[in-house]
């Protein structure tokens, strides 16, 4: 088992990255976006199940990364620049800032040690969610390219900004660790049962603005304990 156990997790790890290939070669505005939610869920449980078999290591981390770069940062970004926009120089510019910043993001976590409780920054899976959403979004609603490139740029930014937004890790552990996740997760329920498959960039948002009063939370009370 001990010999083994490192391969559990990193399993795990795999399957979301060949979820996030086969979502480009689907290239499907809905069967592409399924793909990358179930690489998400992947991408939560291979760390669970790291911590939980004692089994997390420098090779697994690393790992994580190349394979969310690719669920998260690459497959978004070709189904938007596939189903989203025009070809035109600009927007193939302008949506290869998601891979690059997506690997921006992932390169400054894996060296940060102050991301173990929360995040500095919007996690990686989270904006690959938001932008896997837009041709479906493109199909069901209103949204139009006008909204969809300052998004690409204010994510960008997002990922790579000292915004401190909340993560799961410390749900059992008490105070904002553990409410913020949990009203963001009844909220989502909710939500889900009158938005379909728009509940995942609605969630997304939901994040981003919890994560804000979080991040003023979490400021305020070190203040007080200085």
């Amino acid at each position: 088992m001990n010999r083994y156990k490192y391969w559990y997790p990193s399993t795990l790890t795999l399957l979301n990255l060949a979820l996030g290939f086969v979502a480009i070669l689907l290239n499907h505005p809905v069967y592409s976006l399924l793909l990358i939610l179930i690489g998400c869920f992947l991408d939560v449980f291979d760390g669970i199940l790291a911590r939980l078999l004692k089994a997390t290591s420098a090779f697994g981390k690393e790992l994580d990364s190349l394979a969310d770069i690719v669920t998260f940062g690459v497959a978004p970004a070709f189904l938007v620049y596939q189903h989203c926009l025009d070809h035109t120089v600009l927007n193939l510019l302008l949506v290869t800032l998601l891979p690059v910043f997506s690997a921006i993001r992932l390169a400054k976590f894996n060296n940060d040690g102050s991301q173990k409780s929360n995040f500095a920054g919007l996690p990686t899976p989270a904006n690959g969610l938001f932008f896997a959403s837009m041709p479906y979004l493109f199909q069901t609603t209103t949204i139009t390219v006008a909204y969809l490139l300052p998004l690409i740029l204010l994510f960008c930014i997002l990922m790579v900004s000292p915004l401190r937004m909340f993560a799961f890790k410390d749900v059992g552990k008490g105070g904002p660790n553990t409410f913020f996740p949990l009203l963001f997760l009844v909220i989502v329920l909710i939500a889900s049962f009158f938005l379909s498959l728009s509940v995942i960039p609605a969630g997304v948002i939901v994040y981003i603005l919890l994560s804000v009063v979080y991040h003023l939370f979490v400021n305020r009370t070190q203040l007080k304990s200085v």
